[in-house]
């Protein structure tokens, strides 16, 4: 890995590019946030920015761990911190739905 600062720049947005595909993703097939979002987008993408950011000191500071192996972590570690904390007004989170679908269980809205 070349260690200038234009290809910091290109690793890290290759590694943020996901997390905002999926965020785009959930908010269009899981639209009812409401006000939530204000919170929940903001928080998600500060997150990721420090998971993507230690990652890339991580590549760095140990070229004995294969850099794909770590970014593809990575970038599934961001994904699944996106999808978790995508709030929903009405179900539970996107990432408590997927739960409930994997385990059998019927999802029903917080509110009956």
């Amino acid at each position: 890995m070349n260690k200038t600062p234009l290809s910091s720049a290109r690793w890290f947005i290759a590694g943020f590019a996901p997390t905002i595909i999926m965020l785009m993703l959930l908010l269009l097939f899981f639209p009812m946030t409401g006000f939530q979002r204000i919170v929940s987008i903001p928080m998600t993408l500060v997150a990721n920015f420090f998971i993507i950011f230690l990652c890339l000191s991580l590549t760095r500071l140990m070229p004995r761990i294969p850099g794909i192996i770590l970014w593809s972590l990575t970038v599934i570690m961001t994904l699944v911190l996106a999808v978790w904390w995508h709030p929903q007004d009405i179900y539970p989170s996107v990432g408590q739905q997927a739960w409930l679908w994997l385990n059998g269980q019927e999802i029903k809205p917080l509110y009956e």
